[in-house]
């Protein structure tokens, strides 16, 4: 019945999407535009009447499978985030920090509860804030109970208006509708997906002064949970942070957050007490080591503030971190042009561990970076040392992906296969059986990841071979199906390199450590520092610390990968159209996917999560107006980072070079050597090499 229903609206918003891509008169685009608005609302009210029969009939079901929490509100904040901005409103998280990481139940209907009174709190706001709280009420062996708190700053409602909430097709008076839409349904179809999750929700409100919607849900516990990393808490309990926000709950609830991650936080009103209070800390002798800081207050706002704090005559000038709710690149933009450098902007609502790695990339001069990447270099150290030797099947159908893990697994003395698909994975091991471990990509063409683990499993020479998943899917129900598969284990993409080598040696590790073995032989050098000299430029829409951190600080390598991400993806959008129409209906989700995971790699945050977005949408089979939607909001994060990498790999013209002495031979033999390596690597860094030593060469050999 759904099916039936949903397929011919999807067509009348398709096809009227596609028409409003055409030249129209006024008159038609009217028509057309009516139309489509129409459309689309009704769609919004056929999905909340089947949402409801479901309901009604009995046939909604509770899941009951692991997730995180965090990725729960990261998604709920990119639904209506926007909305938010484009009112001008603040939303804002606050997550209590006891809250376990490793849940159990259904994320997709516990945000579908968020998301309705998420929705329904920027709806009937017009200025203000959305505030979204979570506590945990009651914990025991079999779960725990989680309280949810949607606040408001809005129109607000009568004792009487709120006694009709909850029920279908209800809203608190007959004008509601006619002034802000909506089908009533939301709710209620909200209560019953709470009680059926071992809660209740209810509602507090005044007249003009907003609303409070509450709800409890029974979530269990996973068995082994992964603990949210609080690597260098040491370090950041020594550290004393400025809290800027003329907003009392946005600066009460940051503070809060970096509070539970150890730091010591005062705060401050506005910009001109935030001034104060850094020149009374440097008085005092106990200097903020960094300032959280409002981009919009009245006064002084963020920017002005970070600029006077800079021409201030300070011994110790605190780093900062832009916290906004509009958008980061219009904050860069702005900080730009008055001639503030932003080393780090976040966008609200913050989580903990967004904090956290934006604290890292900030403060990496100052000590907390380099200690946590002390200890994770150690950690990977040992466990290169404990894998030399080691052959391994890496099988990944992306260029880049392939270039990235094979200089990593090679640097670390392993013997790297390729295979470029499931079934040429398939094929190696029916040649040679004596691997060590598969690195396996999920999803390929021709056979994914999956297929292919399940046909090692049916061969008995096979059945205990490590199969780790390489995977973009970080998500719970992927990890599952990457273990139902009969995969051993997973490791993320991007990857985290300490991570990826403490999996590999976790299997690996006990099947090479055989005294007197080529493994013990092999001398595995130490992960390579951050070049000297001037690196890398600034590159819009790239994170270049993340993605040097993904190459273990080999710049030659990274250079080379960023290459490899321009020449292929500079296309992706009509590459990703071609592949609307062709026959091979999962194309556009492969191409999403494959975007998503080299962008995540090369640090390109925005591209990543714009095109996990698509992905999505694609494997969910959403309509063709909302993946186009998401189409454009891809080649919008993509093209500053194509035209940023493009002026990078250009090279500058240069006037031509002072004649070159001829090199001595030990030098010359040197130099080949140098030229060797990089050959035999299949490294485009040749190219820079060459450009460096051509006159070297030429005058060494000055009839070549």
């Amino acid at each position: 019945m759904s099916h039936e229903i949903r397929t011919p609206m999807n067509a009348i918003i398709g096809m009227s999407h596609l028409a409003l891509q055409t030249p129209l008169d006024a008159r038609q685009r009217n028509y057309v535009e009516k139309a489509h608005r129409s459309a689309v609302g009704l769609l919004g009210l056929i999905n909340d009447v089947l949402d409801f029969s479901k309901i009604e009939a009995g046939k909604m079901v509770i899941e009951q499978t692991g997730f995180q929490l965090d990725e729960v509100m990261d998604h709920l904040a990119n639904l209506i985030g926007l909305k938010t901005e484009d009112k001008g409103l603040e939303l804002l998280f606050h997550v209590a920090p006891d809250i376990p990481a490793g849940l159990v139940g259904d994320p997709l209907r516990l945000g579908q509860i968020l998301v309705n009174l998420g929705n329904n709190a920027v709806k009937f706001t017009e200025q203000g804030e959305v505030v979204i709280s979570i506590e945990k009420t009651a914990e025991d062996a079999q779960g725990v109970e989680l309280y949810f708190r949607v606040r408001d700053t809005g129109i607000g409602m009568t004792p009487e208006q709120c006694a009709k909430l909850f029920q279908p097709f209800s809203q608190a008076d007959s004008s509601t509708t006619r002034r802000y839409g909506g089908t009533g349904l939301g709710l209620a179809i909200s209560r019953n997906l709470a009680e059926q999750m071992g809660g209740r929700i209810w509602v507090v409100s005044a007249p003009g002064q907003g609303s409070e919607f509450h709800f409890t849900v029974r979530l269990g516990l996973q068995d082994r949970a992964t603990a949210v990393p609080r690597l260098g808490r040491e370090v950041l309990e020594t550290m004393r942070v400025l809290v800027v926000d003329d907003n009392a709950c946005a600066r009460d609830i940051t503070a809060s957050i970096a509070a539970s991650l150890g730091l010591q936080v005062d705060t401050a009103i506005d910009g001109a007490a935030a001034l104060v209070a850094v020149a009374r800390a440097e008085q005092e002798h106990r200097p903020y080591s960094l300032v959280l800081i409002d981009w919009k207050m009245p006064q002084m706002d963020g920017i002005e503030t970070l600029r006077h704090l800079h021409a201030h005559d300070l011994l110790h000038v605190p780093a900062s971190i832009m916290v906004t709710a509009y958008g980061r690149e219009e904050a860069l933009g702005e900080a730009e042009r008055r001639g503030v450098a932003l080393r780090s902007v976040l966008t609200k609502p913050v989580m903990a561990g967004q904090l956290l790695d934006a604290i890292g990339r900030t403060l990496d001069h100052k000590g907390l970076t380099e200690h946590q990447a002390g200890l994770i270099g150690q950690d990977a150290q040992a466990a290169m040392q404990q894998l030399a030797g080691a052959r391994v099947l890496l099988v990944e159908d992306n260029e880049l992906n392939q270039e990235l893990a094979l200089e990593l697994l090679r640097n670390a003395g392993m013997q790297v296969a390729l295979a470029t698909n499931g079934q040429q994975a398939l094929d190696w091991l029916e040649r040679d059986t004596h691997f060590d471990c598969v690195l396996m990509d999920c999803q390929m063409p021709v056979m994914d990841g999956y297929e292919a683990t399940r046909r090692i499993r049916t061969d008995p020479a096979l059945r205990h071979l490590p199969v780790i998943a390489m995977t973009a899917n970080a998500m719970a129900g992927d990890r599952e199906r990457a273990l139902a598969a009969g995969m051993d284990d997973y490791i993320a993409k991007p990857l985290d390199v300490g991570s990826m080598f403490r999996t590999i040696a976790r299997w690996v590790g006990a099947r090479c450590a055989v005294p007197g073995s080529a493994a013990a032989a092999v001398q595995v050098p130490a992960p390579a520092p951050p070049p000297a000299g001037p690196g890398l430029p600034h590159l819009p829409g790239i994170d270049t610390r993340a993605g040097l951190a993904t190459t273990m600080h080999n710049e030659v390598l990274y250079r080379s990968l960023l290459g490899k991400f321009h020449a292929a993806q500079s296309a992706f959008v009509s590459t990703f159209r071609a592949a609307q129409g062709a026959d091979d209906a999962s194309a556009p989700e492969r191409l999403a996917h494959t975007l998503k995971s080299v962008a995540g790699s090369m640090g390109a945050r925005g591209v990543q999560s714009a095109a996990a977005a698509l992905e999505g949408a694609c494997r969910k089979g959403e309509s063709a107006l909302c993946i186009d939607a998401l189409l454009d909001k891809v080649a919008i994060e993509l093209a500053p980072v194509l035209e940023g990498l493009a002026a990078l790999l250009t090279p500058p013209v240069a006037a031509a070079p002072p004649a070159a002495h001829p090199a001595e031979p030990a030098q010359l033999r040197a130099l080949l050597k140098e030229l060797e390596a990089l050959l035999t690597a299949g490294d485009s860094g040749s190219q820079d090499w060459m450009a460096a030593h051509s006159g070297q060469l030429q005058a060494a050999c000055p009839q070549a």
